[in-house]
Parts: C-alpha cells; structure tokens; sequence
C-alpha cells in the first residue's frame, strides 16, 4: 500500500508509478487538505479516482460535494471514490461501503488538546488494519483510535502511537 500526498497525484511521473504499482498488485490512498477542497475541480475528481482511498474530514466533504447532509454527502463522493471515508472528528468517523451502507465508528474518549495531525494519524491507523486484511469497519476503528490519541496530545504525532501501542488495541 502506498499513501501519496493528494497534489502529487497530478504530476504525470506519479500516475506513471501508480499505474505500475497497480499492475503489481498494490493500493494507493491519499488526504485531502483544506486548501484541496477549496480549490476542488474536475481535475481533482480525475485524481481522486486514482486512488482507492481519500480520506478527508467532514468540512471538507462538504465543501466538495456542496451537500449539507451526511448521506448525500457520501453518496455525491462515490462518484469518483469506491469507499468514501470521512472523519467526525469527536463523533468518529464514517465510510459508505460499495452496496450503500453507510457504517459508523465512534472516537475515543478523550481529552481533546490539540487536533494537527489527528487526520494523518487516523489515516495511519486505518492503513495499518487495511494492510493487516482487516474489514472496513475494524480499519475505521483503529484509524478513530491514533485519531483520537493524536488528538490528546499537544504534539501533531502522539507519542503514544508505538508498535506496542497497536498490538495492545488488536487484543
């Protein structure tokens, strides 16, 4: 599995990559930024639908797809997303699976501190199960879970996500 930075997904040496990588069996994923959902275009959607995965938060869902409610919402991004993902920040977060079910995973409980970074670290969390051949919903809960410890911390990384960190959430 490969994660790419969403802008890179529009230069040519980068599709190139993909397109061999796919031919080897791997999957690809990216994030949106808030800048990319301010500037999204039709040129964006071509990127997004190089990718398997484009995990973003709820805000910028919106701002893409111009829908107010949740399942419009994922209903408008499966237009260029197999699975959309969204995360809910303390409510979680959501996915669309490919037959229209849409499934929910809580957050964590904690004490939110400061919340850079908790994207990237759900989507670490998700990457980790999803290359591990776990189901859409236990990639959601172990991306909620480095979510919600990154948002604990005051760092952008928290320093809590170790290896042993993720063997204890597998028990």
């Amino acid at each position: 599995h490969v994660h790419i930075c969403f802008e890179y997904l529009g230069l040519a040496c980068v599709q190139r990559f993909i397109a061999v990588q796919r031919g080897k069996g791997a999957s690809f994923s990216t994030g949106l930024g808030y800048q990319d959902s301010l500037q999204w275009s039709e040129e964006s959607k071509h990127q997004a639908r190089l990718v398997d995965w484009v995990f973003m938060n709820l805000g910028e869902a919106k701002s893409i797809t111009g829908e107010k409610d949740l399942y419009p919402i994922m209903q408008a991004l499966q237009a260029f997303v197999p699975i959309p993902v969204i995360t809910l920040g303390a409510d979680g977060c959501c996915a669309l699976t490919k037959e229209g079910d849409l499934l929910h995973s809580p957050a964590f409980e904690v004490t939110v501190v400061n919340t850079t970074g908790s994207g990237d670290s759900f989507a670490a969390g998700f990457i980790y199960a999803l290359v591990h051949n776990a189901s859409l919903q236990r990639c959601m809960q172990y991306g909620s879970y480095l979510g919600s410890l990154t948002a604990s911390a005051k760092e952008s990384v928290s320093p809590l996500i170790t290896g042993d960190c993720m063997e204890a959430f597998c028990e």
